[in-house]
């Protein structure tokens, strides 16, 4: 799993269509919650003291009562990783940045 796969498949449930019952949307269930899951995983491993994790993990409380509406924010979150991953790797030329 890596942050590119990651924003992909949240963008992927972003443009599912869905349909709108009283209770909230309904179509994203099981696989929401897994790509919630999974950003919370690879967070945690890859940056486990940084503020951006906290915050997705207090977002995620809330997403996985199914709540569409934080897929934004956490898309976000995860956008912002990668765009600095991808920053560090132009940077330094390999995958992990450098820390002197």
């Amino acid at each position: 799993m890596n942050i590119y796969r990651l924003v992909i498949e949240g963008e992927d449930i972003k443009n599912e269509k869905v349909e709108i019952s009283e209770d909230g949307p309904i179509g994203y269930g099981r696989h929401y919650k897994k790509w919630i899951m999974k950003s919370i995983i690879f967070m945690e491993k890859k940056y486990p003291a940084s503020v951006l994790t906290k915050r997705l993990i207090e977002i995620s409380e809330n997403a996985l009562k199914n709540d569409i509406k934080y897929l934004e924010d956490i898309l976000l979150i995860l956008k912002a990783v990668k765009e600095t991953e991808q920053d560090d790797e132009e940077y330094y030329g390999q995958d992990e940045p450098v820390i002197v």
